[in-house]
């Protein structure tokens, strides 16, 4: 008896820990993308509000769908949440003043397109990291 009684607990807790149990976000560029940028500037960038890097060349903004990854994204560095991100954006969009982020499935896809693009910016789990992306910066 007393073990079930236990049960809710232990569940919640074990949801907690799960929750907390997701890696950091890693802000990524290509290896050769030499600029460096604050968490204000890659906000900026990631909200179509400034459309290059400091170098001048215009920065292509990738959207990492992973779920909980991307809700961490919009929560931590957008100062958002989804809903809001996505009147945002259909207000951007039929204003014609910016376009959002292209989507990519995942983490994988991310790291294979910033590999293949040097104005490429985009978010990946930062337990996936690899010599294919430079790390910007590691958000908690």
């Amino acid at each position: 008896m007393r073990i079930i009684k236990l049960l809710p607990a232990a569940v919640c807790l074990c949801s907690c820990l799960a929750m907390q149990a997701h890696a950091a976000i890693a802000v990524v560029v290509n290896p050769d993308n030499a600029n460096q940028l604050d968490q204000r500037e890659v906000r900026q960038i990631f909200l179509g509000q400034i459309k290059t890097f400091p170098d001048g060349e215009e920065a292509q903004t990738l959207d990492n769908m992973t779920g909980d990854l991307r809700d961490d994204f919009i929560s931590k560095v957008l100062k958002r949440n989804v809903n809001t991100m996505n009147a945002y954006w259909a207000r951007m969009l039929f204003t014609a003043k910016a376009t959002p982020p292209k989507e990519l499935s995942d983490s994988e896809q991310v790291k294979q397109a910033i590999a293949n693009n040097k104005n490429a910016i985009g978010y990946i789990d930062s337990s996936q990291v690899d010599d294919s992306v430079r790390v910007l910066m590691t958000i908690e």
